[in-house]
């Protein structure tokens, strides 16, 4: 499990943050190198096909995030969880607004976005939102469906 151990103190946390799959990298820029993402899911711009369902800014409790896969939900609500490049999911699957967060997307719209949900968003190119939906721990069983 890969830590940033140079760049997180106690008391660094987030209330927004952006989907870094929307960026447009260079060839070999860090955020390609340090976290082994690959080059071909970047949107690269704003015009992408289904920029409706790509998340760009939403609510979070890091910076940051880019959910590689489809992960599973974190089995309990913590005040904050480890921070590391496979826990992405869990900066984002907060109950902020009663099951749901805020996402502006990559058009330009902005709803709110139920808690199953976030599995189903575009995250980047070869994000997979027809994975069979994760088993919902306990905090999660009475919200709602995904939207």
């Amino acid at each position: 499990m890969w830590v940033w151990p140079d760049v997180i103190f106690e008391g660094d946390y987030g209330s927004y943050a952006v989907n870094e799959w929307i960026a447009n990298p260079d060839a070999g820029a860090r955020v390609i190198t340090i976290r082994g993402y690959s080059e071909g899911n970047f949107w690269r711009g704003m015009s992408a096909k289904g920029a409706a369902d790509v998340p760009m800014y939403l609510d979070c409790r890091w910076e940051d995030t880019a959910p590689m896969s489809p992960a599973d939900p974190p089995p309990l609500l913590p005040d904050l969880p480890a921070l590391t490049a496979q826990g992405a999911m869990d900066y984002v699957c907060i109950n902020r607004h009663s099951g749901s967060i805020n996402v502006a997307f990559l058009d330009s719209s902005v709803r709110k976005v139920g808690l199953k949900g976030l599995w189903k968003l575009k995250w980047h190119r070869t994000y997979k939102t027809d994975a069979l939906p994760p088993v919902w721990p306990a905090w999660m069983k009475n919200f709602g469906s995904y939207y």
